[in-house]
């Protein structure tokens, strides 16, 4: 039942680490999906970027999101705001790399949401509103 899942999983193990030339493991993380507010495209970008982000030619691009296993059905976009990017950077740059991955399960002071739909309003992702579009919970930021 869940074996592509598993696979998927083992897959991006093995393509996440690789041996460098002096034998210590390098961490290589896939490109992460953005999306063009302006052209509706999905742009595919370096992974460690708060958004908002400047993509080329000056466009503006967001977190997407992406529905499980598709790679161009939008679940959510993901923005910050000026002082929660700032805050997240800061993690960013700072944080083990164990602990960044836990910026992408739990809502930050800063985090705005929205549903991919043109006339979805951005609102704060540590809000029930927030929550209902990530999945989050407000306990232990971790989907339903």
């Amino acid at each position: 039942m869940r074996r592509p899942l598993v696979i998927s999983v083992l897959a991006l193990t093995v393509a996440v680490f690789s041996m460098r030339s002096d034998n210590s493991p390098e961490i290589i993380l896939p490109d992460t999906p953005y999306y063009n507010e302006v052209t509706k495209q999905i742009v595919m970008m370096p992974p460690g970027q708060v958004p908002p982000i400047t993509g080329n030619e000056g466009a503006i691009l967001v977190r997407a999101y992406m529905n499980e296993g598709s790679k161009d059905s939008i679940r959510y976009l993901e923005k910050y705001t000026p002082e929660g990017q700032a805050a997240a950077e800061q993690f960013l740059s700072s944080a083990p790399l164990q602990a960044r991955a836990g910026i992408l399960n739990n809502p930050l002071d800063g985090q705005l949401v929205r549903l991919p739909q043109d006339d979805s309003p951005w609102i704060a992702g540590n809000t029930a509103a927030g929550r209902a579009i990530t999945g989050h919970t407000d306990n232990d930021g971790h989907g339903h």
